[in-house]
């Protein structure tokens, strides 16, 4: 019965999965449509801001998964909602006291975009955790409900908001709106939960120390996006940085929606492998991975490249001046979705260490090859800078894991390949 709620689980979220993404897309094109690739940009700038600031109620939300996963305690839940509100309470008021500097420093009019952010924060902050708490008992189908409403009522709400007029806030408020209603959805199934009442606790230290851990690699990540944000806004013309954004959701988020799904189902079995020291499965699975995350990225890649060649003088006359770089940001979401390969394997054999490093090294790489080559070359010194960097970074990665595993690549296909990515979803 266990195995049988495994896979329903994960058919549910990889679906789930690939819906959200498909939500999210329309979301944005509605949003580019009705708005100039300046003010696109400023309002991506400012929910930069905000999901760079949600690592820290995620982190909790993540801690608060794998505790009450470990023992199933109404405690860990609260202990979690009063971190995520004390932390809430006071990130929103920094958020609020330097939206003014943040605005200075990346030379753009969003302060009072970020001030309205810094009341959503606060509310993300609570909804994390009822999101971490869900997927901790396994309540998949509550985690689908609430992100569902999340989705598709913002989606809908941006549409509401822009058929009343005109409005640069409009996208806010949507979002705003619709987390407040998924909140509200989440207290009312968090009732019909049966938590584990008599159960040892977990120390508020013990807590934080899981929940800062949790934060130090998406930081890093996150800080190399602000770093180019940071050139391009001080450097070039204002509707640069409404290209960037615009390019990389129309490239970079789209070719990783399938890479990302195949990791939340293979890392587990990559996990329990390397675990058993069952390293014969561990390589055939991953020969497999390896090259369905080839000729799928080969061949999204092309189709992308060509349907939005043809797409963006249709639908987005304004981003037309992007259309030179699309090449360039195919290439770029290609490169960077296939580093999910080597990632999810050095996650399964407790690397993170080495991911860790990485982004560090990565960090110093781009702020000095940012300040040589973005204020003269823009967004497609941007692609350059990345494309190379982790280019390089994915060498290494599968370098190491061939030095480590003793792993062989290869790109020939045959049947096997179908049947051990198939055994899967058995």
């Amino acid at each position: 019965m266990e195995k049988i709620k495994i896979i329903k689980d994960i058919g549910l979220l990889g679906t789930w999965f690939h819906l959200s993404k498909l939500i999210n897309l329309f979301t944005f094109f509605v949003i580019a449509k009705f708005l100039s690739p300046k003010d696109f940009g400023s309002l991506s700038l400012a929910l930069s801001v905000l999901f760079f600031f949600t690592i820290f109620p995620q982190a909790i939300s993540n801690t608060v998964t794998k505790f009450i996963s470990e023992r199933n305690s109404k405690s860990i839940y609260l202990k979690g909602l009063k971190w995520a509100i004390l932390s809430g309470i006071a990130l929103s008021i920094l958020i609020y006291i330097f939206s003014d500097f943040i605005s200075y420093v990346f030379s753009q009019q969003i302060s009072q975009y970020i001030k309205l952010l810094a009341a959503l924060f606060f509310i993300t902050s609570i909804y994390e955790v009822f999101k971490g708490t869900f997927l901790g008992l396994k309540k998949v189908n509550y985690f689908v409900i609430v992100e569902t409403i999340l989705y598709t009522s913002n989606f809908l709400m941006v549409l509401f908001f822009f058929w009343l007029g005109y409005n640069i806030y409009s996208p806010l408020y949507s979002l705003l709106i619709a987390t407040l209603l998924s909140l509200a959805v989440s207290s009312a199934l968090i009732k019909h939960v049966d938590f584990n009442i008599i159960c040892p606790e977990y120390s508020d230290g013990k807590f934080l120390s899981f929940a800062k851990k949790s934060t130090i690699i998406p930081i890093l990540a996150q800080s190399i996006v602000f770093v180019f944000i940071y050139f391009l806004t001080n450097y070039r013309p204002p509707e640069e940085l409404g290209y960037y954004y615009f390019l990389s959701k129309i490239t970079i988020f789209v070719l990783s929606i399938f890479p990302l799904a195949l990791d939340k189902v293979l890392l587990p079995y990559f996990s329990e492998y390397y675990f058993k020291k069952d390293f014969v499965k561990f390589q055939k699975l991953s020969d497999a991975y390896l090259k369905l995350a080839v000729y799928s990225l080969l061949f999204l890649s092309a189709a992308l490249y060509f349907l939005l060649d043809g797409f963006i003088p249709i639908f987005f006359a304004e981003y037309v001046g992007a259309q030179k770089y699309l090449f360039l940001f195919v290439t770029l979401g290609a490169i960077l979705a296939f580093g999910t390969y080597s990632s999810t394997i050095l996650i399964a054999i407790n690397k993170l260490r080495i991911i860790l490093l990485n982004n560090i090294l990565l960090l110093v790489m781009t702020i000095f090859l940012s300040y040589l080559i973005v204020p003269n070359n823009g967004i497609e010194g941007i692609g350059i800078i990345h494309s190379v960097l982790y280019s390089l970074t994915i060498l290494a990665y599968m370098l190491f894991i061939k030095r480590k595993l003793n792993t062989t690549y290869s790109l020939s296909v045959n049947t096997k390949d179908i049947k051990n990515i198939s055994c899967v979803f058995k």
